[in-house]
């Protein structure tokens, strides 16, 4: 009771408003029922005038005001409450700590024909993935994704934590690897983008190429201004360029004053590599001392305490009395004729209102819209098994990456399958395996 009373007595006035006032409204179908009641009291007593005046006394008793107006008042008292409550009162602000949320790093290794190029022993895509394990020998400490491209990019790995497994398969990518030969900057950036769209903190972007022309430049340029992520550049070539092996009159070279362009912005770092490892660990330092990104939390409804739980006290005290004789709402059907017509499935215009988020994702899923399930989703292991059936692989191997459990290593499996990296989707196969006897025939059987 005393914090009842404190709540009241600390309202702050000037800062009191409603979180849903459209609720107010209901006040209006509230006066239409109270003038109804008061009129239905009237048609009652017009009957008795029939009566001779001198047999009245004897056939009806006197009736007491109070047993029509008490009822009426306690009546219109419960349901402003409600109404009011409903509306969300609200005079002070929810105390919300920002969320943390850890950075990553896209590393994105050029494997153009250019790459293949000897001015830097024993070539320039050699001495990048030798590169890549020196970057995660120094511990960035961030998950880390690869992505290799030519004419065209291709995922290699979805964000993970195991270095060793990004070091893996990082060794094992060759030029004659890539369907399109060429460099496509554009088209790499676009996955780069795809991959990151869930990627909240501000992170890094892990380029390494030898040569960045013009209008790369110009694209990179334009698009880290428009990304929250910074751009780090590691260049694998030398100031006098080497031939292109198997293109003739081709040399790959870099431009000067392309690249002092690019460093005039000032989330690119363009960082020329060393005979030490004193080139990735730099980078690796300064990943790792911004790893976690404290997320600003914007001023929302949900920021302010919604305090119509204190009406509702005095709501239900009301309704208590709703069931002594003489005072029961007759017509309270009312609203659940309007409920009857109303839609409440998951094709309604508010489904919240009938249904949680992963229930609405379940009835989705039933009816074969899987990405709309996928979105609607709670959890990563449902949200990912409906990526899986809505053929997004790749969301779905991101989400399962972390998931240290049978059914998570197996759907991960599956997804990795499904993208083309085969030895990995065996290892979790196995992984889940052994994890759960059960799994076993369908995960050899997938092997």
């Amino acid at each position: 009771m005393k914090t009842f009373i404190h709540h009241i007595t600390s309202i702050d006035w000037h800062v009191f408003h409603f979180l849903r006032p459209w609720a107010l409204w209901l006040f209006i179908p509230l006066g239409v029922i109270v003038i109804i009641l008061l009129l239905g009291n009237r048609e009652q007593k017009k009957w008795k005038k029939i009566i001779a005046p001198a047999l009245r006394p004897f056939m009806f008793s006197k009736g007491n005001q109070n047993a029509i107006l008490l009822p009426l008042i306690f009546l219109v008292s419960g349901l402003s409450c409600m109404i009011l409550s409903l509306a969300g009162p609200t005079w002070k602000k929810r105390e919300i700590p920002e969320e943390k949320i850890p950075s990553v790093v896209m590393i994105s290794l050029d494997l153009s024909r250019s790459m293949t190029a000897t001015d830097i022993q024993p070539s320039r895509l050699e001495r990048a993935k030798m590169k890549i394990t020196d970057f995660l020998d120094a511990n960035p400490r961030s998950r880390a994704g690869l992505i290799a491209f030519a004419g065209t990019p291709h995922t290699v790995l979805p964000f993970t934590g195991d270095y060793k497994l990004i070091k893996h398969h990082a060794a094992s990518l060759y030029n004659w690897e890539m369907p399109v030969q060429g460099t496509d900057m554009v088209l790499n950036f676009a996955l780069i983008d795809t991959m990151m769209k869930n990627v909240e903190a501000p992170s890094t972007i892990l380029l390494m190429t030898d040569a960045i022309d013009n209008n790369e430049a110009t694209f990179l340029s334009d698009y880290i201004h428009n990304s929250i992520h910074r751009l780090e550049i590691l260049l694998f070539s030398t100031p006098d360029g080497a031939p292109v092996p198997g293109v003739e009159a081709v040399i790959s070279k870099q431009d000067p004053v392309t690249l002092n362009n690019l460093r005039q912005n000032e989330k690119i770092t363009v960082t020329p590599i060393t005979l030490d490892k004193s080139d990735v660990e730099g980078i690796a330092q300064k990943i790792s001392d911004n790893l976690i990104f404290e997320k600003e939390t914007k001023e929302k409804a949900k920021d302010w305490d919604d305090m119509g739980w204190i009406l509702l006290i005095p709501a239900l005290l009301i309704t208590l009395f709703w069931f002594r004789k003489g005072w029961v709402v007759q017509w309270c059907w009312i609203p659940l004729v309007f409920l009857s017509f109303s839609s409440c499935g998951v094709d309604s215009k508010y489904p919240d209102l009938w249904y949680t988020k992963d229930y609405q994702a379940e009835l989705w899923y039933e009816k074969g819209d899987y990405d709309k399930a996928a979105e609607l989703f709670q959890d990563n292991p449902h949200k990912a098994a409906a990526y899986i059936k809505a053929e997004d692989f790749l969301s779905a191997a991101i989400l399962l990456a972390d998931d240290t459990t049978a059914s998570g290593k197996y759907n991960y499996g599956l997804a990795l399958a499904k993208l083309g990296l085969y030895d990995d989707a065996i290892s979790a196969f196995q992984e889940a395996a052994s994890k759960d006897p059960d799994l076993q025939n369908k995960a050899y059987h997938n092997i």
